[in-house]
């Protein structure tokens, strides 16, 4: 018998929640010119694969977020005023 608490009964207890997104900007998702990438910025005004998944996790999180914010960090990217192009 799993005796574990769901996260609706936490949240009943008055557990609170803060939510964070990490995104990965490592080539493994390919440059962000590449029609493949995960991060290629559509023209028509629809969402990437990753602005749909970060779009449809924070619509469900967000009723559970204690101020209703969320820390975003970036990952294995480097930023371009640092030299990369």
């Amino acid at each position: 018998m799993d005796m574990r608490p769901s996260l609706l009964e936490f949240l009943s207890n008055g557990w609170q929640m803060n939510v964070s997104i990490a995104v990965d900007y490592t080539l493994s998702n390919l440059e962000v010119n590449d029609l493949n990438s995960l991060h290629h910025l559509l023209k028509d005004g629809n969402m990437n694969q990753y602005e749909k998944a970060i779009f449809e996790v924070c619509n469900v999180m967000v009723k559970y977020a204690i101020d209703g914010c969320f820390d975003v960090y970036g990952f294995g990217g480097i930023p371009r005023y640092i030299g990369a192009t």
